[in-house]
């Protein structure tokens, strides 16, 4: 996940991610990486509309973003078929099925 994240900040790309905060909230999000340390991503987050700090660690899932795309809250029921194509950590795998 990092060298990914390492490799789009390089080519300034922006990254769709899959994040989860500390309240177990998950929500998706188009992120410019501007810096990645050992445990922390720090990006400007459209969603937002500024630069934020993620938890490498709660990225549950990452690709190329494709600008078409919207921010969207992940509710339970929510159609995840597109996560198939995603850079993903295996033990986010049944994190990300207890939605589906």
């Amino acid at each position: 996940m990092k060298n990914f994240l390492l490799k789009q900040k390089m080519m300034n790309h922006p990254v769709d991610i899959i994040y989860m905060d500390k309240k177990g909230h998950t929500t998706y999000r188009t992120i410019f990486v501007k810096k990645i340390t050992n445990d922390k991503v720090i990006a400007f987050c459209t969603l937002r509309e500024q630069q934020r700090t993620f938890e490498l660690n709660r990225i549950l899932a990452a690709e190329k973003a494709s600008m078409l795309r919207m921010e969207t809250k992940i509710t339970p029921g929510s159609n995840l078929m597109w996560i198939s194509r995603r850079m993903m950590l295996p033990e986010h795998v049944e994190v990300l099925h207890k939605f589906h």
